[in-house]
């Protein structure tokens, strides 16, 4: 298929970890300038729609199911139109996105992102399956604009340095927000951490010390760190 295809003459970085060098004449741009989300609701008529990791975007069969499914309110159901692509905000790590094949709707807890002019949803759609694109952190305007709404019992997260005072952080602006925005949404956060991560201390706190319910680690913490409130585990 691609015999006879010849190499660009000269190439770039491309900035993204994962993708590290391009032609130099290509241009790379965020999945904001690319999609919209979409917010549409009140459209009861419309078929469900579900995400599914192995068949992407299909419309929701409920008398096949072995499973009883319960239709919640259809009028807070999002408005997915034909050719919009939707994701599972919880499983989109593993594959759960698709293009939708025609208008109908999806759960509140999911991303309906409508695609500008000239974007092909069905290449984004197989690219945002790509195991290299899944392995870097989902984030962006569309995942934090996606947890509008969403709550948990428990958040579990990450970080990338620890302040004994000021808290946990990382190096990456929009990793920021997302952590950020989990930690609010969430009654409980666990913060999982080994003991290396103490002696980097990250550019960009997420949160304050007060915020973290629980922090797990694989051993005990710098005796200038003296938590009110978070709960230390060695595991």
């Amino acid at each position: 298929m691609i015999e006879g295809l010849k190499p660009y003459a000269d190439y770039k970085k491309s900035g993204i970890p994962w993708l590290e060098t391009i032609p130099r004449h290509w241009q790379t741009a965020r999945n904001g300038n690319l999609f919209q989300q979409r917010n549409d609701t009140r459209h009861p008529e419309l078929p469900v729609l579900e995400v599914s990791l192995r068949t992407g975007v299909q419309v929701r069969e409920f008398g096949s199911s072995k499973r009883k499914q319960v239709m919640a309110d259809a009028t807070k159901y999002k408005r997915a139109s034909a050719g919009d692509i939707a994701y599972n905000m919880m499983r989109m790590w593993q594959g759960a996105v698709g293009v939708a094949p025609v208008d109908g709707l999806v759960s509140p807890a999911y991303v309906v992102a409508r695609p500008f002019s000239g974007t092909n949803s069905c290449y984004y759609a197989s690219l945002f399956k790509n195991g290299l694109y899944m392995s870097g952190a989902l984030v962006g305007n569309l995942a934090s604009a996606g947890m509008t709404g969403l709550k948990a019992d428990i958040a579990l997260v990450g970080a990338s340095g620890l302040d004994p005072v000021s808290g946990p952080g990382t190096t990456e602006l929009l990793e920021r927000d997302i952590k950020a925005a989990w930690i609010k949404n969430a009654r409980r956060t666990v913060l999982l951490c080994d003991v290396g991560k103490w002696a980097s201390a990250s550019a960009m706190g997420f949160a304050k010390w007060g915020d973290i319910s629980d922090l797990v680690t694989d051993r005990k913490p710098p005796a200038s760190f003296r938590p009110k409130t978070t709960k230390i585990h060695i595991s």
